[in-house]
């Protein structure tokens, strides 16, 4: 049985700026990498990227001075 995880990117009053939409089985920092760079495409004056933590790892490395810097959050989400 497979799922479907969605990655939503908002600005900081909950509007969604880019949606992506992929199998449960895709690792969340891989999905990342073409949604952030649809969002620098579109919004290209973005600086800065707040993310879960499960966006950490090599997803930091990549976003770096390409992309609007990525910086995985410790905060606990409430589903």
């Amino acid at each position: 049985m497979g799922g479907r995880k969605r990655h939503l990117v908002v600005d900081c009053l909950g509007l969604v700026l880019a949606v992506a939409v992929t199998a449960a089985s895709v690792q969340d920092r891989d999905a990342a990498v073409p949604l952030l760079q649809r969002l620098r495409g579109q919004y290209f004056s973005i600086r800065l990227v707040w993310a879960d933590g499960g966006y950490a790892g090599r997803l930091v490395d990549w976003a770096g001075p390409r992309e609007a810097p990525a910086h995985p959050s410790d905060r606990q989400t409430h589903r």
